[in-house]
């Protein structure tokens, strides 16, 4: 989704969902702040963060501003993150997963369950790695002469 105008932002914060942290205060505590997130999927996920370094970057162009920078390093290592989660991901959806988590995953797959285990996305340097192995894509890696 594109955020671009108030009625968007207002559409981003409707799909935005609401969990509070921790359960029910005991008697004189405070009952916690409730916590705001947004869920996006590896697809919509890269396209977004793809136009929030556009967007920064236009910023910096304009005004170079340390914060402004620092947003379109954050987008574009997101957006390299989902390009890797996206390649790798497979048929099945866990080739972006941790190992035990993809065991798990798969084993579940071929006898789904009403309960699934939870799935455990691979950190950036375990993507990085696992992107220049051949064998996990679908295509060739290329190669990078330097």
């Amino acid at each position: 989704m594109q955020i671009g105008t108030a009625k968007d932002l207002e559409t981003a914060k409707a799909e935005c969902k609401t969990a509070l942290q921790g359960d029910e205060p005991a008697r004189g505590q405070r009952l916690m702040t409730p916590v705001y997130y947004c869920r996006f999927d590896e697809f919509e996920d890269a396209v977004v963060s793809i136009e929030l370094a556009a967007e920064k970057l236009e910023t910096v162009q304009a005004t170079p501003t340390s914060t402004a920078c620092k947003w379109v390093i954050l987008a574009l290592k997101n957006a390299v993150q989902a390009a890797m989660v996206l390649a790798l991901s497979g048929t099945d959806g866990c080739g972006a997963l941790y190992p035990e988590s993809q065991k798990q995953n798969r084993a579940w797959l071929a006898n789904p369950t009403p309960e699934r285990r939870r799935q455990r996305m691979a950190d950036f340097n375990n993507l990085l790695q696992r992107i220049q192995r051949a064998e996990l894509l679908d295509a060739p890696v290329p190669k990078f002469v330097g």
